[in-house]
């Protein structure tokens, strides 16, 4: 996956099937990821440690404005950095962060769900915790 976000476990909380896993992106941005339980007993995950959010570009929808009635996504407000198309999709790169702590996120959008999103434009990425795969 062209996604991979070196973050912190915050806090864990599982039951007999799933497991919510809070990242720490940075200052700012925080995931969350639902994986199995199991997943999580096998990566031996714990609090304060390390781990990468790994997302693929296509579950990485992006917004002009930020979306309403969002409780259980996560949404990043990002900055399109750089962008690249052809005649059906678009792949756009956004910024996480400042320059100190350059972060950046990829998605692949179809031209239909990109239009009026341009170099420089204020966005907002929406990944389903669901599609966050944690490794480490």
């Amino acid at each position: 996956a062209r996604n991979q976000l070196l973050c912190e476990i915050q806090k864990i909380s599982s039951d007999n099937v799933n497991a919510q896993i809070e990242l720490q992106l940075s200052e700012h941005h925080r995931l969350f990821s639902i994986i199995t339980a199991k997943s999580m007993n096998s990566l031996s995950l714990s609090v304060g440690e390390r781990a990468y959010a790994i997302v693929k570009s296509s579950d990485v929808k992006v917004y002009k404005e930020r979306p309403q009635n969002s409780k259980d996504v996560n949404i990043i407000e990002a900055r399109v950095v750089d962008l690249q198309s052809n005649d059906t999709q678009i792949e756009l790169t956004l910024s996480l962060g400042s320059v100190a702590n350059e972060r950046e996120l990829v998605s692949m959008e179809s031209l239909e769900n990109a239009k009026g999103i341009a170099l420089g434009s204020l966005v907002y990425a929406v990944i389903e915790p669901s599609n966050i795969i944690i490794g480490i």
